[in-house]
């Protein structure tokens, strides 16, 4: 249950409830009603300043946050806690459940929340009785438990008190309060006649149906569904909708612990009304799961030219937006920028060096030119890839990044790319570097940008796991800019030394030193036409590799999700590999970490099962696994402690010491909550 990891906090709370900043010893009830937390104050408040008996009142509990902090929704997504509050009411006073506002997304890739940030009302109507005095005085307290987080999180707790006189007259808004009160209540979901909403179940999905009444179509520029539910939904999942037959349906991908349900229950959040008499844009869904009544596949495809059709990506509030965004294209200039250090990269670096030292003495004007060229058939190269990848996916075709190298052709184009530049700079034969170098002219630098990025896509670089798995959810502009993002880091080093020439005389001076040079680097460009030919005997099934139980270590099973679940539900640590033939950075880690007897010992030792999900060939079952952990790249290294809810992502480059480390911490009796990354400290 998703309770259980935080029994600790639950005890933390009971027993030091002031930890975050509160007095020594809590004041009495009747004294208490603003308590001020590290970086949240709670205080009970009531929108009207009196009490009329049998007239029903609003309070609530009222937390303002520090700027950069966020409590939770009744979900809280991949990690959190849920706020709680209990009332105590005097005798004959009957409050409503508490009143959820819709809560906002909060990202920290890969991990999707739901919570507040800056304020909340958590809303009670209360219904008093008729036969209170007038002229007496009411007192209702709330014991209150909360999670406050930013990158940390602390608990919070406080016991609040509000105190209202009881008068027979109307009572008055409290200046303080009453439009704040007003405010809240629009955000509070809506039940309204001028939609129906239906539910049906398929076997990785489900599909809600949103259908206006009568004949008006209301036009929608955003959906997405927030479940009570927390282990139902994939909540790093995107939620593509369309419009079909007079109606919107929407699509939201399951977890991969999800339960069969009878209802689906949440809020569907839109950018516009629901009601033309209440201007609140979240709806409140409880509908019965029916059977699977749509096709399996293409039931987001137009059934004719009268359909009209649109796919959009997940919608998310603006904030949450913008600030992922900035996060997303630093995390891709960084990792376009070590790109550059990858064993994929390393072979053409060390022609580009050789250009750059050959054209030290190049005027700065030119040397310029030629790099924004160079740079220029780098961005162009990404955002054909971006584009490819985007048509491709909206046709529904799961791919990611480097899936070109799923194509036989591209590798066998690759490899005789390889083998001619190493012939070339073994000196058989002599066309110079005009694929590779920053040299005058503006065709030959960009196709050196080009050929740059085509060899860079079967690795990926730190920082860009995430960074590429952001541009799941995003929309085509969004997706642009962090690619464009990536190619920038990508050329970075090569446009500083363009724009600043002089810094070339750090370089070693031309000599005899290059021709040594030119043949080591030529033995790695053989190198690599090698192992792209094994690449491709293996996906023309010329060779069959070996199982890795006859190399090394404990037996490798093939990616089963099914098969993964059962062992789970043993109690069995897992650990999945996603990995391919065409990605060096897979291959490296798999003989420098997966082959270490260490390693290999400790699997042994801790009982994990570890699956291989090999995507050396197109593979939309994995395709959809990676984006369920919000990834389309690999490396992927995944790994399940024992009874754990939701998994750990490990570093795409992975250490022997780093693995073993993890497997140490957490194959003992500890539970995670949330998808957590790993850092390789």
């Amino acid at each position: 249950m998703r309770w259980r990891p935080v029994l600790w906090l639950i005890l933390a709370l009971t027993i030091l409830p002031g930890i975050s900043g509160a007095a020594p010893a809590i004041k009495p009830l009747e004294q208490l009603s603003v308590m001020r937390k590290p970086h949240v104050e709670a205080v009970l408040a009531a929108e009207e300043s009196s009490i009329q008996p049998g007239r029903s009142f609003w309070i609530a509990v009222h937390f303002q946050l520090d700027q950069g902090w966020h409590t939770y929704w009744k979900n809280p997504g991949d990690s959190g806690l849920a706020t709680e509050i209990t009332l105590t009411l005097p005798e004959g006073f009957k409050p409503s459940p508490l009143q959820w506002p819709a809560p906002e997304i909060i990202s920290r890739p890969p991990l999707v929340t739901y919570g507040y940030k800056n304020e909340v009302f958590h809303l009670f109507k209360i219904d008093p009785p008729q036969g209170i005095p007038a002229d007496s005085r009411v007192q209702i307290s709330a014991e209150v438990t909360w999670l406050e987080c930013d990158v940390n999180c602390f608990p919070g707790k406080a016991q609040l008190s509000l105190d209202l006189p009881v008068q027979n007259g109307p009572p008055q808004p409290d200046p303080v309060w009453a439009a704040g009160f007003d405010t809240a209540r629009q955000k509070l979901p809506v039940t309204t006649e001028e939609w129906t909403v239906s539910a049906q179940e398929r076997p990785e999905d489900f599909v809600l149906t949103i259908t206006p009444s009568g004949d008006r179509i209301e036009p929608l520029r955003s959906l997405y569904f927030f479940p009570e539910d927390p282990e139902i939904m994939n909540h790093n999942a995107p939620q593509p909708w369309a419009f079909r037959n007079n109606a919107y349906e929407l699509r939201i991908q399951k977890s991969t612990i999800h339960k069969s349900i009878e209802t689906l229950t949440g809020v569907l959040e839109a950018d516009r009304a629901w009601s033309g008499s209440k201007p609140n844009h979240t709806l409140y869904v409880h509908t019965p799961v029916g059977e699977n009544r749509l096709a399996e596949a293409g039931s987001f495809t137009a059934t004719d030219n009268k359909t009209v059709f649109e796919m959009h990506p997940e919608s998310a509030p603006a904030d949450f937006a913008q600030s992922t965004l900035w996060i997303a294209l630093i995390f891709a200039f960084l990792g376009g920028l070590i790109l550059n250090l990858m064993p994929c990269v390393l072979p053409v670096l060390g022609l580009k060096i050789l250009s750059l030292i050959e054209h030290a003495g190049d005027s700065r004007r030119k040397a310029f030119q030629s790099g924004c060229v160079f740079t220029g058939g780098v961005l162009v190269s990404f955002w054909i890839l971006a584009a490819t990848m985007l048509m491709i996916r909206l046709s529904g075709r799961q791919i990611g990044w480097g899936f070109q190298l799923q194509s036989p052709w591209v590798v066998l184009f690759l490899m005789t790319l390889f083998v001619f530049f190493a012939f070339n700079l073994f000196g058989f034969f002599e066309v110079g570097l005009s694929l590779t170098r920053l040299e005058e002219g503006t065709r030959h630098p960009f196709w050196g940008g080009v050929f740059a990025t085509v060899v860079a896509t079967p690795c990926t670089a730190p920082f860009m796991g995430a960074a590429l798995g952001y541009t799941l959810t995003q929309p085509v502009p969004v997706v642009l800019l962090v690619f464009t993002s990536l190619g920038l880091g990508m050329a970075f080093p090569y446009l500083v030394f363009s724009i600043f020439p002089a810094w070339l005389n750090m370089l070693p001076k031309p000599g005899a030193w290059m021709i040594t040079l030119k043949k080591v680097l030529g033995v790695l460009m053989l190198a690599s036409a090698v192992w792209l030919g094994w690449v491709l005997s293996l996906q023309l099934g010329w060779i069959t590799p070996k199982s890795s139980a006859e190399h090394y270590g404990p037996a490798w099973q093939s990616y089963d999700a099914k098969r993964i679940e059962a062992v789970r539900l043993e109690g069995k640590p897992v650990f999945i590999d996603f990995t391919a033939a065409w990605c060096l950075s897979c291959q490296v880690n798999d003989r420098l970490v997966f082959q270490s007897k260490p390693v290999i010992e400790k699997m042994k030792q801790s009982g994990t099962v570890a699956f291989k999900a090999d995507w050396t060939h197109k593979d939309d079952e994995i395709a959809r696994a990676l984006e369920s952990y919000g990834r389309n790249s690999i490396p992927l290294y995944v790994f399940y402690p024992p009874e754990a809810e939701t998994p750990l992502i490990l570093p795409e480059l992975l250490t022997p010491e780093t693995f073993i480390r993890t497997l140490d911490q957490y194959t003992g009796n500890h539970r995670t909550h949330g998808i957590i990354s790993i850092s390789d400290q």
